[in-house]
């Protein structure tokens, strides 16, 4: 999709460039033609140059990790949206829609407690995000939805944090549950579910007020086991994959 729309936003930069704002919007969509094909050869998430050189400059600039990265998303996406809608190519309503509720989207994210986010925290979570589900979960509710996680709130560590824990517990669903404060049983069947961006869906730290907040919660923004964690919005379908989690010890007994 990245490198579908990449091709369009390049034909109507060219198109348009008479009127002045042909040509950065062209540049742009090279741009993410570019991070849209290598996204599709790696399978990975890949963040545009464009969208970079404005985080790192909102970053000089006193912004947070988490603030900047979403200043990046919500720039790359203005220069290409913003320049179409001035050529007048938007006049189709329901594209308009989707074209603002993509922005306000990001804009919310922007805007809504990032910096409360510690920063180390932050910018291990644009390295993508990561929860666990059972098996019955997955089952009912993210198997063949179009948004998947709680509508209160996803809770979830970063990737790179989730990688340890399995690797440190073997993949043992009791003592994953102790690091994540649920009380899961021996023999449950535990399902990884990833997502490359969790900072462009709201992220912020989650309270006791929130559905998925059980008796094992503690507030301050780590689990009961001392695992970092925030909670986002719903996500796309597309941006979430799953993996099934085998413990060592099913693996003794397969």
């Amino acid at each position: 999709m990245q490198a579908f729309g990449a091709l369009l936003e390049t034909g109507i930069g060219l198109a348009t460039s008479e009127f002045g704002i042909g040509i950065p919007v062209a540049a742009n969509g090279v741009d993410n033609l570019q991070a849209g094909l290598r996204e599709l050869w790696t399978g990975q998430y890949v963040q545009t140059y464009t969208s970079q050189a404005i985080q790192w400059s909102s970053e000089e600039l006193g912004a947070s990790p988490s603030t900047a990265y979403n200043i990046g998303q919500v720039g790359n996406a203005a220069i290409g949206v913003g320049g179409t809608f001035g050529a007048g190519v938007f006049n189709d309503a329901e594209a308009g829609s989707w074209a603002l509720n993509g922005l306000q989207r990001l804009l919310r994210g922007t805007a809504a407690g990032n910096t409360t986010i510690p920063e180390a925290f932050a910018k291990e979570l644009q390295g993508g995000g990561s929860w666990l589900m059972t098996s019955e979960q997955f089952r009912d509710f993210a198997a063949g939805r179009a948004m998947i996680g709680r509508t209160g709130g996803q809770f979830m560590t970063s990737a790179a944090r989730m990688n340890l824990l399995i690797e440190e517990t073997g993949g043992d669903p009791v003592l994953l549950g102790q690091k994540l404060g649920v009380p899961w049983q021996p023999g449950t069947q535990l399902i990884r579910m990833d997502v490359s961006n969790p900072l462009l869906f709201n992220p912020r730290l989650p309270s006791a007020s929130m559905a998925g907040a059980n008796s094992f919660f503690v507030p301050g923004g780590s689990t009961i086991g001392g695992v970092p964690e925030i909670v986002t919005d719903q996500l796309p379908w597309q941006e979430v994959w799953a993996t099934p989690i085998t413990s060592i010890k099913q693996e003794e007994l397969q």
